[in-house]
């Protein structure tokens, strides 16, 4: 509980400090039910801003994180989750989780994003984005079956890597998210070509059509970049990567894992909507929901759940700074009308129920 309150302390002192200074209380990450969840957390790019290798054929969250996530993710909305339809070739491991998916795919919960409903057809696009990486994931065959049974989420106009171009430039100006890159560069700069800023600026040009990602990227300037430079190209592809989808769809995003935030700073931009897992994991510790959402539950007990009245408004609740000691207080309060261990659906719902009518009273 120190955690706890040592964050929540935090809390009140920046919002006291941003009123200060405004006058106008801050706006936090928006949260909206209706928008469906952006599976990010299984991005190879955003995995790795957050430390976790990249390595061919393996996968980089252990089954039980990636399950995790997705139980919240389900838990985090009222409409489906989306991922790209690229997950379905360069995500290592892939397979194997669809297929612990299967009976929540099967409720049509989960869908691919892409320009066309043929992944077969996505994949020999994607490949001649990838045509320079040694490990091209699309060069070998999909078999169909993979998303024939997701839905289709179709991809409006315009490309991810066209939008992430879009923001490069300014991101280069002295205020931008790179705007310090072209200095350190210049630190090891070869002799013989222009100046750093100059080439970084034709990065969008020398990629041509291929992909928009971080490996690409380096080898289009002319120097090595270090670790750390390496590292802030990777969090503002990854930033502007997510940025693009999540508005595109009209999505909505889970950040703040136990693993790692993988959130890349996006739910700072204006209108992006964002959960906390780690908050909303809370609020299902303290309703003694934890080990029935996250082990026994079915999947289809976990949609029936979340589609409650009740449980969307614990959800929201527990998104919120200035909700989250009412939804505490609420708990406590219904302590003595629940089990303290929730081990069926219909505890689980009288648990949910009686706290949000607390919450309410």
């Amino acid at each position: 509980m120190r955690t706890q309150v040592v964050a929540s302390a935090r809390d009140a002192f920046v919002a006291g400090r941003d009123i200060h200074l405004s006058g106008v209380p801050p706006a936090g990450p928006l949260y909206d039910r209706t928008r469906p969840v952006f599976v990010q957390y299984l991005n190879p790019e955003i995995l790795h801003c957050y430390g976790f290798p990249l390595r061919r054929g393996q996968p980089q969250l252990t089954t039980e994180q990636a399950l995790h996530a997705t139980r919240l993710a389900v838990l985090a909305t009222d409409a489906n989750l989306v991922m790209p339809a690229s997950y379905l070739f360069e995500v290592p491991g892939i397979p194997s989780l669809l297929e612990r998916l299967r009976d929540l795919v099967a409720l049509r919960q989960v869908a691919y994003c892409a320009p066309t409903p043929d992944v077969m057809r996505y994949g020999e696009r994607k490949a001649a984005e990838y045509r320079a990486d040694p490990e091209n994931p699309y060069v070998t065959p999909l078999s169909p079956a993979l998303a024939r049974d997701l839905v289709w989420s179709p991809r409006g106009a315009g490309s991810t890597a066209d939008h992430i171009a879009c923001r490069w430039d300014a991101a280069l100006g002295r205020d931008g998210e790179l705007g310090r890159l072209a200095s350190s560069l210049a630190r090891h700069w070869p002799p013989g070509h222009r100046e750093p800023e100059g080439e970084l600026r034709a990065v969008p040009e020398r990629l041509g059509e291929q992909a928009f990602v971080t490996r690409f990227v380096a080898r289009a300037i002319p120097t090595r970049p270090h670790p750390e430079e390496l590292a802030r190209i990777g969090w503002f592809v990854s930033h502007a990567y997510l940025s693009s989808y999540l508005h595109d769809l009209d999505a909505t995003i889970l950040r703040d894992f136990p693993f790692g935030g993988l959130s890349c700073g996006v739910e700072q931009d204006p209108g992006v909507s964002a959960v906390s897992a780690r908050a909303l994991d809370l609020a299902l510790h303290w309703l003694g929901l934890a080990d029935f959402v996250h082990v026994t539950a079915s999947w289809a007990e976990l949609v029936h759940l979340r589609s409650t009245p009740e449980f969307g408004s614990i959800a929201v609740a527990s998104q919120s700074p200035d909700r989250m000691e009412g939804l505490r207080r609420a708990v406590v309060r219904s302590r003595a009308s629940r089990p303290a261990e929730v081990k069926s659906l219909a505890q689980a719902e009288s648990a949910v129920r009686t706290a949000a009518d607390s919450l309410h009273a």
